[in-house]
């Protein structure tokens, strides 16, 4: 799964926010957000041009309905780049 880490200008709790996004079903999907402690050094990285790359380490948790459903999973991710 491809991962893209993008700016969420628009978050009322966190002005650093730096939401997840995963290219599932041909589509870039919100899947989260990095964690508060992180994203201030993330978003001024981003908001200087800094490229980072982004991937999933692991799935965690979650469960699948009788329908197929995937609901409650989290994802531990990497990140690569130099932040500033």
């Amino acid at each position: 799964t491809q991962i893209r880490l993008e700016r969420d200008r628009r978050n009322d709790f966190d002005f650093y926010a730096v939401q997840v996004l995963a290219y599932i079903d041909s589509r870039w999907e919100h899947v989260g957000f990095v964690p508060a402690t992180m994203s201030r050094r993330i978003s001024e990285s981003l908001d200087s041009g800094v490229t980072l790359s982004a991937g999933v380490a692991k799935i965690k948790g979650g469960y699948t309905t009788e329908d197929g459903t995937k609901l409650s999973f989290g994802l531990d991710i990497w990140i690569e780049g130099q932040l500033l």
